[in-house]
C-alpha cells in the first residue's frame, strides 16, 4: 500500500466512523460527540496503520511515519473545520472565523499528539507480532 492508498483509506474509515458515532449518539439522544469523535480517531489510526503494515510487511518508515502523522493530522483538521462550519452554520447562521480557526487549530494540535502516539504504538505492536511469528 502506497502513502497515498493510505491517506485515501484513513479518509474514508474516519469519515465512516465519525458518520457512524453521530448516528448513534444521535440516537441516543446525547448532546456532545466529542468522546466518540476521539474514539473514532483512536480506532481509524491503528486500524489503518496496522493495514499498511500488513498489507506491506513492514511498517513506516522513518519518513514515512512523519509523512503520515502529518497527513493524517492535516486530514482530521479539515474534517473538523468542514463540521464546525456545518454545525455552526446551522445553529447560529453567522461563523467567525477567527474563533473557529483557533479552535481547530488548538484540537488540531491534539489530535496531532494522539495520532503521533497510537502511530508510534501500533508499529510497537506490530514489531512485537513479527517477533512472535518468527521466533
Amino acid at each position: 500500500m502506497s502513502l497515498s492508498g493510505f491517506f485515501i483509506r484513513f479518509a474514508i474509515v474516519y469519515v465512516g466512523a465519525l458518520f457512524t458515532i453521530g448516528v448513534i449518539v444521535s440516537l441516543l439522544g446525547a448532546k456532545s460527540v466529542s468522546a466518540g469523535g476521539t474514539a473514532a480517531l483512536l480506532g481509524t489510526v491503528m486500524g489503518v496503520c496496522y493495514w499498511f503494515a500488513v498489507s506491506n510487511k513492514r511498517y513506516f518508515t522513518a519518513q514515512e511515519k512523519v509523512k503520515a502523522i502529518l497527513g493524517m493530522t492535516l486530514i482530521d483538521m479539515g474534517l473538523q473545520t468542514l463540521i464546525a462550519l456545518i454545525a455552526l452554520s446551522a445553529k447560529v447562521g453567522k461563523v467567525n472565523l477567527g474563533a473557529l480557526g483557533a479552535t481547530v487549530l488548538f484540537i488540531g494540535v491534539l489530535h496531532a499528539l494522539v495520532i503521533w502516539i497510537f502511530v508510534s504504538f501500533t508499529g510497537r505492536r506490530y514489531a512485537k507480532e513479527l517477533a512472535a511469528k518468527t521466533g
